[in-house]
C-alpha cells in the first residue's frame, strides 16, 4: 500500500468533493481513501493480487472489479476557487 501526502497552500479553496473511498476485497483487493484535514491531501491506495490462478467464473469477478478500479481511478479531487487563486506576485510582460 502507499500513502501519499499533498500540503495545500491558500491558492486552494475549500474541498468541492473527493474521490468516493473504494474498497474490493477478494483474489483481487483494491482500496482508496481519501481525506483533507488541516490543509493536507491525504490518499491511501492498496492493491494485492491473492490468487496465481482465476477459474471462469473468478476471471469474470476480475475483470468487474478492474472495470470498478479503473473507472475510481478516474476521479478527481475538486477545490472552489480561493479568493488568493489569480494573485500573482510576478509582474505580467506584454
Amino acid at each position: 500500500s502507499e500513502q501519499i501526502k499533498i500540503k495545500l497552500d491558500d491558492s486552494i479553496g475549500e474541498v468541492v468533493a473527493l474521490p468516493k473511498d473504494i474498497s474490493i476485497d477478494g483474489a483481487y483487493s483494491f482500496m482508496r481513501k481519501t481525506s483533507v484535514k488541516d490543509g493536507v491531501y491525504t490518499m491511501d491506495r492498496g492493491l494485492s493480487v491473492n490468487e496465481v490462478e482465476f477459474s471462469p467464473t473468478d476471471y469474470e469477478k476480475l475483470l468487474d472489479a478492474l472495470k470498478l478500479v479503473e473507472s475510481a481511478e478516474r476521479e478527481r479531487a475538486v477545490f472552489a476557487k480561493s479568493r488568493y487563486a489569480d494573485a500573482c506576485p510576478l509582474s505580467r510582460v506584454g
